[in-house]
Formats: C-alpha cells, structure tokens, sequence
C-alpha cells in the first residue's frame, strides 16, 4: 500500500503506529493465526523454564528459518535472548508493535540479522531490520522467485567467502546448476569426478527414496 501512497515517506514516522492500530482491531482474529507465538513459547521454554535434554539445560539458543520461517525466527530471537540468522526472511521492523510482546527497535539491533539477496521482494518486506546482509543474485535478468531460493543464496556464500582454497566443499548443483566456478581441486581427481563419485554413495547409501532426489541435482 505504501509503494502506492503519493508523498508515502511523510507517513514513514507513524506506520509502525498505524499497524498497531489495525492489530488491535482485528486481535481477536489475528492472534489465532500468529505462529510466531509458538516459536517464541517454544525457545523461552527452553531458555527459561528449566527445560531440559539429556540431562542438559540450555546456555544459549539461535533461530534460524528461511521465507517465512525466517521472518519466525527473527520475530522469536528479536522477543527473547535467542538470537536469529534469518535467510530471505520478511521484516518485522515495520509491524514490531503488532506482536505480543511487542519488539522495540534495541531488540532488532542487539538480536536478529536477516540475509537479503537481489531482486528478493519477500525479504523486502516490512522494512529491512537494522542488521542486514545483501547478496548478489546471478542471474539476469534477475528472477524474483530464483533469487529467494535458498540454495542460490548458500551457493553465493560458498563461492565468496574466504580463500580459493577454502572452497573446495562447495555444492556440486552450484557449478552444475548455476555457472559458479568449479573449486580448485585439491587431488587427481577433477570436481565433476569427485561429485559423481559421492554422488554414487549416496544413492548407495540412502537407497530409492533419495535416488530421485539425487538425480534432480544434475
């Protein structure tokens, strides 16, 4: 609605306003479709009340989701000590009055990071939270729904972090797929060579129920 509004920014101050107005008309409604409560239930649970595995409680806890459980998880870590790494994940900047508890924009500093590619309208969603990462999206032109995939972003990381030779272990679907550049091999073998051959294993190992999945990743 805002991208449509003439002079939109002059309300930019008061949206967060607005939409906790419209929550608190349609409460009732709104709150019995509010996953975001579970999650946030479920990691104070195991935070704070003594919940325990193995004989272990927890120290510390992270959220993690991609799309919409992304934007889960940055709700849950914004509202309690468990701190979120979302992937595409859309915003809970411009609605953070709406939840219960609501979240101040401290909690967004201190708590959530959300991983933004190119072109990704869902993570464009509800204004960017203040720690953001944006990635490139390799593709042009650019897609919307490929540049939400998960597996394009994981690739981007695989391919631009760290040294040449750190990338060895990337996904074979990255160079197959999409055009990354192969790894620098690190024996006799040629990457093509070595994907096949694991590849193998684990058609071996897991049987029919994964081989189609397997094949897909040619």
């Amino acid at each position: 609605v805002r991208a449509f509004m003439p002079f939109s920014w002059v309300w930019d101050s008061i949206y967060d306003d607005l939409l906790a107005t419209t929550n608190w008309v349609a409460s009732d409604h709104l709150q019995k479709a509010a996953y975001y409560r579970i999650t946030t239930e479920f990691a104070n649970d195991l935070l704070h009340n003594g919940y325990t595995a193995n004989g272990k409680s927890f120290q510390w806890l992270r959220t993690t989701g991609v799309s919409l459980g992304g934007g889960l998880a940055l709700i849950t870590g914004a509202q309690t000590d468990a701190h979120a790494f979302a992937f595409s994940g859309p915003n809970p900047t411009l609605a953070r009055k709406t939840w219960d508890p609501p979240i101040d924009m401290q909690q967004l500093k201190e708590r959530v990071i959300n991983n933004k590619p190119d072109n990704d309208p869902i993570s464009s969603i509800g204004d960017l939270v203040p720690n953001y990462q944006l990635i490139q999206c390799r593709e042009w032109p650019a897609v919307l729904h490929n540049c939400h995939d998960f597996w394009r972003m994981l690739c981007k990381y695989t391919y631009a972090c760290g040294t040449s030779a750190d990338r060895a272990g990337a996904f074979y679907n990255c160079a197959e797929k999409w055009g990354y550049p192969e790894p620098i091999p690190t024996e006799n073998r040629t990457f093509g060579q070595v994907c096949s051959a694991e590849l193998d294993t684990m058609k071996d190992a897991m049987g029919d129920v994964f081989s189609v999945k397997v094949d897909d990743l040619h």
